[in-house]
């Protein structure tokens, strides 16, 4: 059901004309908000396809994923989160744990990573901080260039660390991550975000225009060239033409 259609339905039950008189001023649908503050639902596709987007609908949570057992203790899930964030973006500090975690306490995290011990290893960044990593997770070649590459928006990569300027910029985050919360497309060269990316279309065909954030080696700008023809066409396949511009930085 769509948020609208529980609303009305709940409203059928405790209607919110007589629950506004014991809730805050100016707070609609209260027993929607009653009801749904302790989670519980699931966003279930498709409330989207490729470039149009629907109504989200939810389900109940034990209807998707089944009724559950005996319920994990939270020792174990900290210590579960620790791990999966690690596997896919360590090595990270302590604050990047938390930050993508929400609302856990650094002394939570603490414990939780000393309870994990030898499954894990200390690193540190070429910034000075202490970092922490899977014991058995290796490091590619300090040599070795990173391929350009394209990320769409809200990118994990860019929105999963406390200390984004391991890939993002100081100076360019501005321009990258809005005060209202949006992560723009952007893309990377030898790693590091170097501009931003955006697909336009017309009765012609599509175009990604690259807006970079200062000068790109001839190099680069050809392998983003490539890179960005193969984007366009599979963000509309459906287009006529495709074609790749540069905007000015």
């Amino acid at each position: 059901m769509t948020v609208a259609e529980m609303e009305a339905h709940l409203d059928t039950i405790a209607p919110d004309n007589v629950l506004a008189l014991a809730s805050p001023s100016g707070v609609a649908h209260v027993a929607f908000r009653v009801a749904s503050t302790g989670g519980g639902l699931v966003h279930v596709p498709p409330s989207g396809f490729w470039g149009q987007h629907g109504k989200a609908r939810y389900v109940a949570a034990t209807t998707w994923i089944g009724e559950r057992g005996a319920q994990v203790d939270l020792d174990t899930a900290h210590e579960t989160a620790v791990l999966r964030y690690l596997g896919a973006y360590g090595p990270a500090s302590l604050a990047d744990i938390a930050k993508w975690l929400g609302p856990a306490r650094l002394g939570t995290l603490r414990a939780a990573i000393e309870r994990l011990g030898d499954q894990l290893r200390p690193r540190l960044g070429d910034d000075g901080r202490d970092l922490l990593d899977l014991a058995d997770a290796s490091l590619p070649p300090e040599d070795r260039v990173a391929p350009v590459r394209f990320l769409s928006r809200w990118d994990s990569v860019l929105i999963s660390y406390d200390a984004r300027e391991r890939i993002l910029p100081a100076a360019h985050r501005a321009a990258v991550a809005k005060k209202n919360g949006d992560f723009l497309p952007t893309f990377l060269v030898d790693g590091f975000v170097a501009g931003l990316w955006s697909v336009s279309r017309s009765k012609g065909g599509a175009t990604l225009e690259l807006t970079p954030f200062g000068r790109i080696g001839a190099a680069d700008r050809r392998a983003l060239e490539v890179e960005g023809e193969r984007l366009v066409r599979f963000v509309e396949a459906d287009a006529p033409s495709h074609a790749v511009r540069w905007a000015k930085s």
